[in-house]
């Protein structure tokens, strides 16, 4: 495999979406044999009257309570391999400062995190912990939806070509050749269509015939650079005229019934790397579906250390 999965950072809300969380971080450490996971809950300073406070002691639990309930839920819902370390962090602060810089000094591999589905076209708290986790952790990033198991039997792959694109498409068929079968990969290719075509005389259907056989060519030039294995690629291009990508691959997912998406998370440079990259932070929002987003390991690491968030 091109890319390494030996070590788990788990991050635990300590609330409902913490059963989902935990089960995907096992199927994942079964898949990829991993050696380590790290369970992980932020403590986020309360602010509670100091009379109630008195009355009510142990309302806000201590550090030692929490390790004790996680060991509990962790227990009853880590199916993973017998050989792998697990250890318990509880830690206070600001989660997504404490977790990226736990993340960076542990050097793991891939943060895995709930996420809840936004209600009423407003994101939870903690859907915005995953979004910012992966605009700014420096490794991979698995989102476990409450409402849906991990499953890798039809992956959907938004691709460009580009590096991160390659990165993405490549760790999504190492990891679905990792199960027994054959795999299934879904390459999306969405290409957005410019209000303008009707000024140079061309009709909808020939302007996007013309998108459409860029798009051909530049998936061809992706896959040149991939090694398939057993995996079956199927390609899938789709016109986005409201320029709306998430949505458009969001329709893929329902269409396909795909099980989960893999995507290159956002690449310093290049165009079709900050693309991408907007379109992984609203997916780990709104995906019904698992998502793992993809990252060069150590990529955000000097500019953390820049902004005093890790040493």
């Amino acid at each position: 495999m091109e890319m390494t999965w030996q070590k788990l950072l788990v991050c635990l809300g300590m609330n409902e979406t913490d059963d989902q969380v935990i089960r995907s971080a096992g199927i994942f450490a079964r898949q990829t044999n991993a050696s380590e996971a790290i369970f992980a809950h932020v403590m986020q300073p309360q602010e509670i009257p100091a009379p109630l406070a008195e009355e009510y002691e142990g309302i806000v639990p201590s550090s030692e309570a929490v390790r004790g309930d996680m060991r509990q839920k962790v227990s009853a819902l880590f199916d993973a391999p017998g050989q792998i370390a697990v250890r318990f962090e509880v830690l206070s602060g600001t989660p997504v400062r404490e977790l990226i810089q736990l993340a960076a000094t542990e050097d793991v591999d891939l943060i895995v995190v709930g996420q809840p589905r936004a209600r009423g076209g407003e994101a939870l708290t903690s859907s915005r912990l995953a979004s910012r986790l992966v605009l700014k952790g420096h490794c991979s990033i698995l989102t476990a939806p409450r409402e849906t198991a991990l499953k890798l039997d039809c992956v959907l792959v938004p691709v460009r070509n580009s590096e991160c694109s390659r990165r993405a498409l490549q760790a999504a068929i190492d990891l679905a050749c990792l199960r027994e079968g054959e795999p299934r990969i879904i390459a999306h290719y969405v290409y957005p269509v410019p209000p303008g075509y009707a000024r140079v005389g061309l009709s909808y259907e020939e302007f996007t015939g013309s998108l459409l056989g860029h798009a051909e060519a530049e998936y061809e030039a992706l896959m040149s650079k991939i090694d398939v294995g057993v995996a079956r690629v199927e390609p899938l291009f789709t016109d986005d005229p409201e320029d709306r990508p998430a949505l458009r691959i969001a329709e893929a997912i329902a269409e396909r019934h795909a099980d989960a998406i893999v995507i290159g998370s956002r690449g310093r440079t290049g165009a079709a790397g900050v693309i991408m990259g907007h379109v992984t932070e609203a997916l780990v929002v709104t995906s019904p579906v698992p998502v793992l987003a993809v990252k060069r390991k150590g990529e955000n690491v000097g500019l953390l250390q820049a902004l005093g968030i890790i040493m």
